[in-house]
């Protein structure tokens, strides 16, 4: 079963490489995109329509609020919807049985789900797979029936030899609406993404039963790891709008995503976690003046070094497509070009997880997206994006990680609202997959603490 989800999704990746640029669109053509409401996984689709990369493009993506895959497959059957956003088994199932869909971009490539139980219900139990048992007779809330999110829960349940209908399952929509219904003790459980377990750890409601996220359950579920999230269209809109799509992935991956979206301070956010943010002396006596040892000893390091580093940058900014060939070409070739961050340009080589790169670069390889990703810094560089010293007055939280280029205070505040700075004595610049435990506990404690 697992090969053949990854041998399938190794066969419509391909797609993503088959667009012609050259192909014309209409100027402000819309390409409606699906938000889940109140989740962060939309992230990018607000950004791409709220920060101006759509119109950049050429194009319009207004963001539609859907708050489950299948009622966005009905919108884009229906046609008032163009891109989709959904697990990529979703779009698989929906494929099988006739609906001619494809993948145009990927988004998260591995589980974002968590199982988890109200707290006054007490879970005994926190192995998987005899934690199950306690879910039976239970009301466990998802998105949609016919969902991801069912299909999760139903895995759950026969991969613990339990039968995927010993729950009920209650439609509770994205997480926005699914945590009210938790809190108002409606639901007795939910699988869920986030904000949803922050929001139950800081109101102290529920308990994670099974973490999907760290590869807790059976290996069916772990099979789809690699291209979990994806954006999805019509086929035939894909085959009449080529150059739209091409932009609408553009868009979607252009700009430094996290702390622009401090910049647009869109209603209701309240914080913005960021791992670096590129801000370089001003020239000003007086901040010099303000800096710290542990800042004059990077200014004399990585960051005052950095640009003879960043041959890489240099590179995918200019000639993308010729690098591309040898990095499709050669698995080496893969291997070593992107070495180059997972290791600190090769200082801390010794701190290198071998299973983890080796499948972070095998995800690059076999799905040919070497030079898709190198491109995205071609794109930065045409369209303007990525930092700037534009007021981002929500409040903001730096991790600063030793084997990577290092924020300084000092300068990133001179448009910063910077309320947390942490330093940790381990991780770099791919700190979200090395040290996810930093990570989530500096992502936890900033947002407990601006309540």
């Amino acid at each position: 079963m697992g090969f053949a989800v990854r041998s399938w999704l190794l066969s419509v990746g391909c797609l993503l490489l088959a667009f012609d640029a050259g192909d014309a669109f209409a100027a402000g053509q819309v390409l409606r995109s699906q938000v889940y409401p109140g989740s962060i996984v939309s992230l990018p689709s607000w950004v791409a329509d709220e920060g101006g990369f759509c119109k950049a493009e050429g194009i319009e993506c207004p963001a539609t609020p859907i708050a489950s895959g299948p009622l966005a497959l009905q919108a884009l059957a229906a046609g008032s919807l163009e891109v989709m956003f959904t697990s990529t088994d979703i779009i698989m199932q929906a494929a099988s049985r006739g609906n001619d869909i494809v993948l145009i971009v990927g988004h998260s490539p591995d589980n974002i789900y968590e199982l988890t139980m109200r707290k006054d219900l007490a879970l005994k139990e926190q192995a998987y797979p005899a934690v199950m048992k306690q879910f039976v007779g239970k009301t466990v809330g998802i998105s949609a029936r016919g969902s991801a999110v069912e299909n999760q829960m139903r895995a759950l349940l026969v991969g613990a030899d339990l039968d995927p209908d010993s729950v009920t399952y209650v439609a509770v929509g994205s997480p926005n609406t699914a945590f009210p219904a938790m809190l108002s003790k409606q639901i007795e459980a939910a699988v869920m993404w986030e904000p949803f377990r922050t929001l139950c750890q800081l109101k102290g409601i529920c308990d994670v039963a099974v973490d999907m996220k760290k590869g807790d359950g059976p290996e069916i579920l772990k099979s789809l790891n690699g291209g979990f999230e994806t954006f999805a269209a019509r086929r035939d809109f894909v085959s009449k709008n080529k150059a739209a799509i091409d932009a609408f992935q553009r868009a979607a991956a252009t700009g430094d995503l996290q702390s622009l979206v401090g910049i647009l301070a869109p209603d209701g956010l309240i914080g913005v976690h960021l791992l670096q943010i590129f801000a370089f002396p001003s020239g000003d006596p007086a901040e010099m003046a303000r800096l710290s040892d542990a800042d004059r000893q990077s200014l004399s390091g990585t960051t005052a070094d950095f640009q003879s580093k960043a041959g890489y940058q240099k590179i995918q900014q200019t000639r993308p497509q010729t690098l591309g060939y040898g990095l499709t070409d050669s698995p080496a070739g893969q291997l070593a070009w992107n070495a180059e961050l997972w290791t600190g340009w090769g200082d801390y080589a010794d701190h290198l997880d071998v299973d983890a790169y080796l499948t972070h670069v095998s995800i690059y390889w076999f799905t040919r997206t070497g030079v898709s990703s190198a491109r995205h810094y071609y794109e930065d560089a045409r369209s303007g994006a990525g930092y700037r010293d534009a007021p981002n007055k929500v409040p903001t939280a730096v991790a600063v990680f030793p084997q990577d280029f290092r924020t300084i205070r000092t300068f990133a505040e001179r448009a910063n609202n910077i309320v947390r700075y942490t330093e940790f004595d381990r991780g770099g610049h791919f700190a979200y997959t090395t040290d996810p435990d930093l990570v989530a506990g500096d992502l936890r404690e900033f947002f407990a603490d601006l309540g």
